[in-house]
């Protein structure tokens, strides 16, 4: 059983030779290979022609250059497409995989049935509020224990049977007629699925860290696109007076996720202090994401997730 790792290189150079340094530890003994997808007007990130790869290297390695407005779903969309292994593996380039990462990823996809299965997403080492608000907010319902049937996945550290993924990669046509299939947005694809009657899985040992640090401009610009994003795809097609509903119920949103990330946080008995410290900057974020949805649902998701690089 062949594996695909498809990392998507958004942020430092730093970060993603961690990642890569990570990735040929636990890939030595696997049949496997590695495509790094990029955009080289990343600061600090000349062109793949320029340095060539760092180092250390995975085995198989190869590299993609994204196009100039390319965002992260389609930069994902184009390593899907040019990988070649029986499993698909989805990763950005700030995770740090554990050691038994691809071995546990291997062995639940020859024991499971579902198409996709992820892992838990745990903390860096931290120091600032803000940076313990965006993982929450992000990746906070992954925290271990996370292990077993699911209704959700980490869309950096999920994999999929190559075989069954294709019938649920394509979105519904838009108004105009097209569709997003260049685009590959994980969280709609598991929703799919879920509609479709399939399961989610979680693999308790495919575990990742995420070793990233985020300015305070992130949440006044990130989550609004997201939020915006998500709403004006999730509400495509739907009558004018629903749309005006939810608009209408998004103020209500900051409150209801702030007591859901609350209580899935404190049922995992683990980093509660860091929640609390952080609640402040979790706020702001759940603010940014409620405008967003609110003016996605209104005008429609537009360019914002084009923001998403």
């Amino acid at each position: 059983m062949q594996l695909s790792v498809v990392v998507i290189s958004i942020n430092s150079p730093v970060l993603l030779e961690r990642c890569l340094a990570g990735l040929q530890e636990v890939l030595r003994d696997t049949s496997s290979e590695t495509l790094v997808v990029r955009r080289s007007s990343l600061p600090g990130l000349p062109s793949a022609a320029e340095t060539g790869p760092p180092a250390p290297l995975p085995p198989d390695f190869r590299w993609l250059e994204a196009g100039e407005a390319d965002n992260v779903p389609a930069q994902f969309a184009r390593g899907v497409a040019e990988s070649r292994g029986e499993i698909v593996a989805l990763l950005e380039d700030d995770c740090l995989v554990d050691p038994g990462w691809a071995k546990s990823l291997l062995a639940a996809h020859r024991s499971r049935q579902e198409i996709a299965i992820g892992g838990p997403v745990e903390p860096g080492p931290y120091r600032r509020s803000r940076d313990w608000a965006v993982y929450f907010c992000e990746y906070g319902r992954f925290l271990r224990p996370f292990n077993g049937r699911s209704k959700d996945l980490p869309v950096n550290n999920v994999s999929y049977k190559r075989e069954r993924l294709a019938d649920f990669l394509a979105d519904s046509p838009t108004p105009d007629g097209q569709t997003d299939s260049a685009e590959f947005h994980a969280a709609f694809v598991h929703q799919r699925m879920l509609a479709a009657g399939l399961g989610l899985w979680a693999a308790g040992r495919m575990g990742v860290r995420i070793l990233n640090a985020w300015p305070r401009s992130y949440f006044f610009s990130i989550p609004f696109f997201h939020g915006k994003g998500y709403a004006g795809k999730r509400l495509a097609g739907v009558t004018s007076h629903r749309k005006l509903a939810y608009a209408a119920a998004s103020p209500l949103l900051p409150a209801i996720l702030i007591r859901r990330i609350w209580r899935r946080v404190y049922s995992k008995d683990r980093l509660r202090l860091e929640l609390l410290a952080a609640l402040p900057w979790i706020a702001t974020f759940y603010f940014s994401w409620a405008a967003g949805e609110m003016s996605g649902a209104l005008f429609g998701q537009g360019h914002s997730l084009d923001r998403w690089k």
